[in-house]
C-alpha cells in the first residue's frame, strides 16, 4: 500500500537535487594550541576550562535561542580561552528569517553576531532535506590564528574576521574566479576529444542564464556522467575548476 507513495517521494527528492541527512551533534571543541576546551555537560551547559589545570573559566548554555543549538555547529576556541566563534556552518534554522549564522563571543557572553543576508546572497545556498550550508568549512582544520578567522562561503569569497571584536576585516575573491572565469553550476556532458558541454543551472559568477550552455576543454574527466549536476569554473573555454561542490539546489534564476 506505501509503495507508490515512498517512490514518488523518492522521485520528488531526486529531481530537486536535495539530499538527506542527519543531525549534528558535537560535545567538545578545543582551542589551537590545546590549552583550552570547552565541553558540554549533562545539562547542556557549555564549559571552557583549561585543560592542564581543569580550572573553570566560565559557563554559558548551548541554546542560543529557542530550539537553536551550539552543539550543531562549529565552534572555535580563541588561544586564550576567553573567546568562542560559533559558525553555523550546517544550519537547521530558517534561511528564509535571515538566522544569525556566525557569533562571537567572550567569556560565555554573546557580543556581536551576523546574519546569513550579510554573507551570502541566500539563493546560493546548498539545501538538505533539514539543513542548509553557506559556507565551505573543513571544521577539524579551521582555526584561531592572531586572534582571526576566515571562512569561505559557498561563492568561493573568503570573508576574514577578528575574534577579538567581531569586526569583519574584509572579503576577497578565490584566485580561480580571477581574470573573469564563469563560476557555474549544471548538468555536464560529452562531446568528444577532451571537449565537454555544461547546461547552466544556476549562474554564480558570470551573465549565464538558465538553460544556456558553455563548452570547455578538459583532460581526465573520462569518469563523468552525462548529466552529472556538479559546480565548475571555466575561463577562455578552458576548465579552471570542477566538478566540485557545493550543490547550488536553491538557485532559481
Amino acid at each position: 500500500m506505501l509503495r507508490f507513495p515512498l517512490l514518488l517521494l523518492l522521485a520528488v527528492l531526486c529531481c530537486q537535487n536535495i539530499f538527506a541527512d542527519e543531525p549534528r551533534y558535537s560535545s567538545l571543541f578545543v582551542s589551537a594550541n590545546g590549552l583550552y576546551e570547552a565541553r558540554l555537560d549533562k545539562d547542556r551547559n557549555w564549559q571552557v576550562v583549561e585543560k592542564k589545570t581543569g580550572r573553570l573559566l566560565y559557563t554559558f548554555r548551548d541554546s542560543l535561542w529557542g530550539h537553536v543549538w551550539l552543539s550543531s555547529m562549529t565552534l572555535l576556541v580563541s588561544d586564550d580561552g576567553q573567546h568562542i566563534v560559533a559558525i553555523d556552518d550546517y544550519s537547521t534554522q530558517r534561511h528564509d528569517r535571515d538566522p544569525e549564522i556566525l557569533v562571537f563571543f567572550k567569556n560565555g557572553e554573546k557580543f556581536k553576531a551576523y546574519r546569513l543576508d550579510e554573507l551570502i546572497n541566500p539563493k546560493f545556498l546548498e539545501f538538505s532535506v533539514s539543513h542548509f550550508r553557506w559556507c565551505l568549512l573543513l571544521p577539524k582544520a579551521l582555526k584561531i590564528v592572531n586572534d582571526k578567522i576566515e571562512i569561505k562561503s559557498n561563492e568561493l569569497i573568503t570573508h576574514s574576521f577578528d575574534v577579538t571584536t567581531g569586526k569583519h576585516l574584509g572579503k576577497v575573491d578565490d584566485d580561480d574566479l580571477i581574470g573573469g572565469s564563469a563560476f557555474v553550476y549544471g548538468q555536464v556532458y560529452k562531446l568528444g576529444n577532451d571537449q565537454y558541454r555544461v547546461k547552466v543551472v544556476c549562474s554564480i559568477r558570470g551573465n549565464f542564464k538558465r538553460g544556456e550552455s558553455i563548452t570547455f576543454t578538459a583532460q581526465k574527466l573520462n569518469w563523468l556522467r552525462d548529466g552529472d549536476f556538479d559546480s565548475w569554473i571555466i575561463r577562455d573555454g578552458n576548465l579552471v575548476s570542477g566538478p566540485f561542490s557545493p550543490t547550488f539546489n536553491n538557485c532559481t534564476e
